[in-house]
């Protein structure tokens, strides 16, 4: 069962709320966009402003999660002040925010996949959100908490389902198309999940076929990180000298930025149902939905930038909040 309300959005771009939500993520230079002010109060406004920014543009679904700090009381505030304007919301639980506003924190957040804590943070997020959530999703489902095997979380995730709120999984790291395969599985003998959230981006492509396989099977995809953190953008100066060298020579050709060649090649994938920005300004917002006019622009080429999956995630350890 895809996701009920993709029929409804004007186009494929949504917003992760990650990077507003809380005031450090690890995208590069996210220090940089916010600004020095990172009280919650300040974030509240930003926020504000961005989500009401982001639907006036044409972006109707919003991804928050426990985790993302202050990101579903944001949603919440500004749906409650535009109950006019009709938006469509996916949360996740499975992780807790520990920094607690506290910046450089040496903990910033745990993984938590028990039948407690779900029930803990579905009512965390029912608090906050109210009856305004259509998608909620396993955070980072990975192998090592065994969270797809375990029946009790998955039959607690079927009542959810029948009380209309649909059911998704988010994936990460080397266990990403395993995990897909497994909710396929589970699929065939009852339908539970509607959508899977992958990291796929030009560096990883190691999903690839798996979500394509998904989307064959009625599966809705909604893909992350397309800038892979801040790697795929003209800010990177660190990672992947000689890739992101060669991509701004063919950026000065096609009069595209690193970061347009990188949200447009997510965009055109016919198999991608929602691609998500993690935009922390209006400008991004603006950039973002320029791609929309370059849709047939041919970049079949990135495919050869594909890494090593085993070097994208240790790289993508080695980010720093900021």
């Amino acid at each position: 069962m895809p996701l009920n309300f993709l029929d409804k959005l004007n186009n494929k771009i949504g917003l992760g709320l990650a990077a507003l939500g809380r005031p450090e993520y690890i995208n590069i230079h996210h220090n940089q966009e916010l600004g020095s002010d990172k009280s919650k109060e300040k974030l509240s406004k930003i926020s504000y402003g961005m989500i009401d920014y982001a639907f006036s543009k044409g972006i109707k679904y919003f991804d928050a999660a426990r985790v993302y700090g202050a990101s579903e009381e944001f949603l919440s505030n500004w749906s409650k002040l535009n109950k006019d304007k009709k938006v469509y919301c996916g949360s996740k639980w499975g992780y807790e925010y520990l920094a607690n506003w506290e910046l450089h924190s040496k903990i910033h957040e745990r993984k938590d996949h028990s039948l407690n804590f779900f029930k803990k943070q579905l009512a965390e997020s029912k608090f906050f959100l109210e009856h305004k959530i259509n998608l909620y999703q396993i955070h980072s489902a990975t192998k090592d908490t065994g969270v797809l095997n375990d029946n009790k979380i998955l039959d607690s995730l079927y009542a959810l389902k029948e009380e209309g709120i649909q059911i998704g999984i988010s994936t990460t790291g080397l266990d990403q198309n395993e995990m897909i395969e497994k909710v396929i599985e589970i699929n065939k003998k009852s339908v539970l999940f509607s959508s899977i959230q992958s990291t796929y981006n030009i560096f990883e492509q190691n999903s690839e076929n798996y979500l394509i396989k998904a989307r064959h099977e009625g599966i809705s995809i909604i893909i992350k990180e397309v800038f892979a953190n801040g790697r795929l953008s003209s800010k990177n100066h660190k990672y992947n000298h000689e890739i992101i060298s060669d991509m701004k020579q063919h950026s000065l050709v096609l009069n595209q930025s690193i970061e347009n060649m990188a949200f447009l090649w997510v965009l055109q994938k016919p198999w991608v149902d929602i691609v998500l920005s993690g935009a922390t300004t209006k400008t991004q917002i603006d950039e973002n939905f320029n791609c929309l006019q370059f849709l047939k622009l041919e970049l079949g080429f990135l495919k050869q930038y594909k890494l090593p999956s085993d070097l994208y995630w240790l790289d993508r350890k080695k980010l720093n909040w900021n």
